[in-house]
Formats: C-alpha cells, sequence, structure tokens
C-alpha cells in the first residue's frame, strides 16, 4: 500500500516521505448458518458505506472479491459479477425476498398451466358452437322426412314448431365473431319452413 507524505498526520509531516508498506485487508466473514438472501443486501450496505473511498483507498474500492482468504460466497459471486438481484433494485428488501420465494413454487404451478390455457380456446369454440350446432339435429331430422316422403299430412304442427324456434334463437347470445353461425342457422330453419310450407300448399286441395 502506497502512503502519501503527510498523509496520516499533517502537522507533523507524518510520514516525511511517501512509503509503501503492506496492510492487513478487512475481510467480511459469514458462517454456514447466514440467510443467503441476506448477503447481496449487506454488500450492497457495504457499498454504500465504502463508497466515497478513504485516505488510504480510491472510491469504490471496496468490497471485493479479491484477495480471496476464505471461499467466496456463490451469493457473493453473483453480487461481485451481476450486482444485486432484479427484485431487489426496484422493491423493498423483504417483498422482494418473498418474491423470489414465490417464483420458485410458482414455476411448477405456470409449467401445468399453460397447457391448460392452450386448451381455453378449442374448449370455448366447443362450447358456443355446441349452443348453434344442438339446433341442426331437430333441422336434419325434418330434411330427412323430406326426401322420405315420411312427413305427416298436417304440416302446421312441424311449422309452428320451426317458427318458434325462430324465436328462441333469437334470444341466444354469442360473441360477434361468431354470429355469421347464428345467422346462418336462422336461414336454414327459415329455409326449411319455406320447403314445408310448399309442400303444405301441394298437398291442399
Amino acid at each position: 500500500m502506497k502512503v502519501g507524505e503527510g498523509l496520516l498526520d499533517l502537522a507533523s509531516n507524518a510520514p516525511d516521505r511517501d512509503i509503501v508498506t503492506l496492510s492487513p485487508v478487512a475481510t467480511l466473514v459469514v458462517n454456514d448458518d447466514f440467510n443467503p438472501g441476506l448477503v447481496p443486501l449487506f454488500l450492497e450496505a457495504s457499498r454504500e458505506v465504502m463508497r466515497s473511498g478513504t485516505l488510504l483507498d480510491a472510491a469504490g474500492t471496496f468490497p471485493s472479491a479479491e484477495p480471496r482468504t476464505f471461499e467466496l460466497h456463490k451469493d457473493a459471486g453473483h453480487y461481485y459479477a451481476k450486482g444485486l438481484p432484479i427484485l431487489q433494485r426496484y422493491l423493498p428488501f423483504r417483498i422482494a425476498s418473498l418474491a423470489d420465494r414465490y417464483i420458485i413454487l410458482l414455476i411448477p404451478l405456470i409449467v401445468v398451466m399453460i397447457p391448460l390455457f392452450k386448451a381455453v380456446g378449442p374448449i370455448y369454440q366447443w362450447r358456443i358452437r355446441a349452443r348453434i350446432y344442438r339446433w341442426y339435429k331437430y333441422l336434419r331430422e325434418i330434411d330427412r322426412k323430406l326426401h322420405a316422403g315420411s312427413l305427416p299430412d298436417a304440416l302446421g304442427s312441424e311449422i309452428e314448431r320451426l317458427e318458434k324456434l325462430e324465436d328462441e334463437l333469437a334470444a341466444v347470445e354469442v360473441p360477434l365473431s361468431y354470429s355469421n353461425e347464428l345467422y346462418e342457422l336462422h336461414m336454414h330453419v327459415r329455409y326449411v319452413i319455406e320447403r314445408l310450407r310448399e309442400l303444405q300448399r301441394r298437398r291442399q286441395p
């Protein structure tokens, strides 16, 4: 360590010339029971205290990972390489520490939830379309009877049932992106009604 002339005692000019001497290194040591989460906080506090330096040390010299007297704590190594953990840079220590713990717990949950979220879209589409397509079963039955000529002579009840179906469809609510499918169903119901009415007219004497 270099000690300049008069640095230690300016009044008595001690030392009386620039000298180079040996000096012990102050070392921050913790035992195995020390909370790892406090390591970066402890080092950051040391950095704040030593930010301006001293008469013998330049600003920003300490704390430092070198020279090593003991094995460097892994969290200390991370601090020297990258600084404070991201959360501790913006949040109070207690909140950041809790967040770190919960993030570790949330990772498995997120892994499970991602496939579930991917399945929500298809399930939602199926639910909406099921509300529309369930009416087609009845339309298909009437259409088959029309082709087979097996409809009863009195078609009024079938026409009335389809007209009630139109009223029910008017009360069905679906997202705008599925409105075209609902309107297509309206058109198909009206088409079948017109076919039944045409058949009814032909059957009249």
